[in-house]
């Protein structure tokens, strides 16, 4: 995966433009996001952001719009075996757009996992897309920084202060990330959603 990133640094706009419609589509097949975003730093810095934020987001609005309008039915009947999932929707039901956006950054569930069950809520397409959008940022900065301090290590000696001011960066969203985090945890606690609810999703997204 860093490799064929790191491929795309040598050309240019088309790259960039690859990479976000690399996002795009790890969003609807359980490709780790959290490993794409230290690639792109990697290859990019953070210069990286903005295109992996907006492909992530587009790759979560194709999985929601396929959810509702493709694979509704299937995606229902697996629901209706699982009564956590149900549990899941409901919640989402209950709170709309701002539960969607402390799930994208807190909640032990896949990314893919919640853009395919979100799509068969009744949360609407453009509340969902801005607390996704939202939701995403924080995490998506995190990692990208963290794989465009190892760009800049790589880079020798001299970039140090700037390997500084991007760890401080880096460590002001972790803060961020985790205050959110614990947000929804709290949530959790409160009976929106019990936590085992969110464990039966299966793995292999940030």
């Amino acid at each position: 995966m860093i490799d064929t990133v790191r491929s795309l640094n040598d050309s240019g706009i088309w790259g960039l433009l690859t990479l976000t419609g690399l996002f795009a589509l790890g969003a609807i097949i359980f490709v780790p996001r959290t490993l794409m975003c230290i690639a792109a730093g990697l290859a990019y810095g953070i210069v990286a952001v903005p295109f992996s934020l907006i492909g992530s987001t587009f790759g979560a609005v194709l999985g929601f719009i396929l959810a509702r309008y493709v694979f509704r039915a299937p995606l229902e009947r697996a629901a209706r075996k699982r009564p956590r999932w149900q549990a899941l929707m409901r919640a989402v039901d209950a709170e709309g757009w701002r539960l969607v956006g402390l799930l994208r950054l807190g909640a032990p569930i896949p990314a893919t996992v919640q853009n395919y069950l979100f799509g068969i809520t009744r949360i609407g397409l453009w509340p969902y897309v801005l607390a996704t959008f939202v939701g995403t940022l924080p995490q998506t900065v995190l990692y990208v920084y963290l794989g465009a301090v190892g760009k800049l290590t790589l880079s020798g000696p001299s970039r140090l202060g700037n390997i500084a001011g991007i760890l401080v960066g880096a460590l002001i969203t972790l803060v961020v990330v985790l205050r959110v985090s614990a947000r929804a945890k709290a949530m959790l606690a409160q009976g929106l959603i019990e936590p085992g609810e969110l464990a039966e999703a299966p793995s292999g997204q940030a």
